[in-house]
């Protein structure tokens, strides 16, 4: 009996999945994987000394099934890395591509426009989600502007068009929010995502330079690159220090695809 259980117990152990099949499974990042079982929303297994996370398939699955259903996906929607060649769009003069991550850097208000704008409002001329993270001042003053331009901006956010986050004061929870957001959008067959954020928010909720440079690198890593999106990430040089002001151009690398002179305003 006793043989029995071990040979049971090494087959269950042996059929359970490591991280990087669950990941590939999912189709999804491991730091989304840890996210997601730290945060008890996804059970796992720990085994060995090492206290290795491994998944049952049918849990998996499972998840995967509340996910779709909460975002009451379209018939035959793609998963989000299915759109590796999504056109282009202009912005300011700029041919930038869905999957870029790139910054602006600016010194005066009118800076925080020239580009959060016009992005927005071909996003939502162009049917694209997009989703605008600022302070409650900023976001105020691009959407302002953005009403002179498009004035269906009230329809845009009535019908769920134009998103504003929640700002976390945890980096992995914002993280986690805005891939449940793309996992939405995308399930339910939209092809096209932007978003804007001007980085001024992540210091109105207490995180510090660091923190915001480690929260752009998993950004590119596990959300930036991955999904159908252009991401606008602004920083105003009168808030953000000499260092990170350079940490932002370090880690927005798609930056340099462009003309610096459209990107530094």
């Amino acid at each position: 009996m006793t043989k029995e259980r071990s040979r049971a117990a090494k087959r269950s152990e042996e059929e359970l999945l490591d991280i990087k099949q669950a990941a590939s499974l999912l189709n999804v990042s491991e730091a989304s994987l840890r996210r997601w079982t730290d945060s008890g929303k996804l059970p796992c297994y720990r085994v060995g000394d090492q206290r290795a996370r491994r998944f049952r398939r049918e849990d998996l699955v499972a998840f995967v099934s509340v996910s779709q259903e909460t975002a009451s996906p379209a018939q035959g929607a793609d998963r989000p890395d299915s759109v590796k060649n999504a056109a282009k769009t202009q912005v300011a003069g700029m041919d930038i591509a869905y999957h870029d991550h790139i910054c602006a850097i600016y010194g005066r208000p009118a800076g925080r426009l020239k580009l959060s704008v016009p992005l927005l409002r071909e996003g939502l001329k162009a049917g694209d989600i997009c989703f605008l993270n600022a302070t409650q001042p900023g976001k105020a003053h691009i959407l302002k502007v953005l009403r002179e331009v498009y004035p269906d901006v009230h329809k845009a956010i009535k019908d769920g068009q134009l998103i504003f986050p929640a700002l976390k004061r945890n980096k992995a929870e914002m993280l986690d929010q805005l891939e449940e957001m793309f996992l939405k959008a995308t399930y339910s067959g939209e092809q096209k995502l932007r978003l804007v954020g001007d980085m001024e928010w992540a210091l109105s909720v207490d995180w510090s330079e660091q923190e915001v440079y480690e929260y752009e690198l998993e950004y590119n890593n596990t959300l930036g690159h991955r999904f159908p999106i252009i991401s606008l990430c602004q920083y105003d040089v009168r808030v953000f220090s000499s260092k990170g002001i350079l940490d932002a151009l370090k880690s927005h690398e798609d930056t340099y695809k462009y003309p610096l002179r459209d990107c530094c305003i």
